[in-house]
């Protein structure tokens, strides 16, 4: 049954990025303006985003933008299975990442998120 809902999840969540079209991948240094910075977005019909991990303030940016509720948020580039299942905890939808590693790809899966390789 988990499997289930979490396999809708990733389905969603993919169907969401397609229709999206774009994805920018956004660095934040400061995640109090994660808010002026999704409202921005929205403004300009942009309904997705990645959020990079390369800041101490990357994952409550995530954490930021996933509360609001109406834009989809991932993060990226997530380097190890832990800071897959931080993403996921901060409300992430997906996760990219550059190397297939089982360990990334498992906790991704069991957690509902979308992974997206480059």
């Amino acid at each position: 049954m988990a499997a289930d809902r979490a396999n809708k999840k990733v389905r969603s969540t993919v169907e969401e990025i397609r229709a999206a079209r774009i994805v920018p991948i956004v660095t934040i240094d400061d995640a109090a303006r994660s808010d002026e910075l999704a409202a921005a977005l929205l403004r300009g019909g942009i309904t997705s985003v990645e959020i990079t991990l390369r800041t101490p303030e990357g994952l409550a940016a995530v954490s930021a933008f996933a509360v609001r509720g109406d834009i989809l948020v991932g993060a990226g580039t997530v380097l190890t299975p832990e800071q897959v299942e931080e993403a996921a905890g901060r409300g992430a939808q997906f996760v990219s990442f550059d190397l297939w590693e089982g360990g990334k790809y498992n906790v991704a899966r069991s957690s509902g998120l979308n992974l997206i390789s480059r």
